[in-house]
């Protein structure tokens, strides 16, 4: 009798093999549980069972009164209808039948995922956090994008790195310009040849748009930068200009 238990046992064990049950949290569902058989032999699928008694543990609590089963599928198995109160934790839900008098107990464990979650990762309607278009909405790129490209430039001048590199010496509106100078704002720095070898750019106002050109030469005095070669446009007091320390190609 033991020999046969066990037989039943292993086939009970070959039969149950299902796939991992998985719910969306506060969504009704409707989850196989089995395969029952019948207590004495191990073997003998049990039939019967419709309506009989379940219970549920959510997350590791005790044991409630839960769903009936529902009419045999097959095989010993039977569907137990869930509904949104019963998914409503998240983590294992343990669903247990045990009718000592007619079959050996069974449980089917599931496991509860948050709605998102499980519509990533198992609907495949929804998508995780960690993609960049739940982290900035709809249209990620254009936000990342611009988070990139606004950045301030101060925070990124460790020594060394291209951020130091590529920093901007100094960014205002000129004050007038001629076919090969460029007259910068008042404020600009008061030593002759502060800004040799940079580069310059003009980035907004007349003469936007043009190849950068190189400071040949700088005035404190005047703030005048002597340029080379000589603007396409000429540059006026609504000239917004940027210097850099790039390599200065002539």
């Amino acid at each position: 009798m033991r020999l046969l238990l066990a037989l039943g046992l292993l086939c009970g064990l070959a039969s149950s093999v299902r796939a991992a049950c998985v719910l969306k949290q506060s969504t009704a569902a409707t989850v196989l549980v089995g395969p029952f058989v019948d207590k004495d032999d191990g073997i003998t699928e049990e039939a019967g069972l419709a309506s009989t008694a379940t219970e549920l543990s959510k997350a590791g609590g005790a044991y409630a009164t839960g769903p009936t089963l529902g009419t045999l599928d097959s095989d010993g198995w039977y569907p137990v209808a869930l509904t949104t109160s019963h998914t409503d934790t998240l983590g294992e839900l343990l669903l247990k039948v045990h009718d000592s008098a007619t079959h050996l107990p069974v449980w089917r464990s599931c496991t509860v995922l948050a709605a998102q979650v499980f519509d990533s990762l198992q609907a495949g309607t929804d998508l995780l956090q960690v993609d960049p278009t739940q982290l900035e909405g709809a249209d990620a790129s254009t936000a990342i994008a611009a988070a990139v490209w606004d950045e301030a430039a101060s925070s990124h001048v460790t020594a060394g790195t291209f951020g130091q590199r590529h920093y901007m010496i100094r960014a205002a509106t000129a004050q007038a310009g001629s076919a090969s100078t460029i007259t910068l704002d008042a404020s600009a720095s008061t030593n002759d040849d502060e800004y040799n070898g940079a580069v310059i750019y003009i980035t907004a106002g007349t003469g936007a748009g043009q190849a950068q050109r190189c400071i040949i030469d700088y005035d404190g005095t005047t703030k005048v930068a002597a340029v080379g070669p000589s603007w396409d446009t000429n540059p006026s007091s609504d000239s917004a200009f940027v210097v850099v320390p790039e390599t200065c190609y002539r």
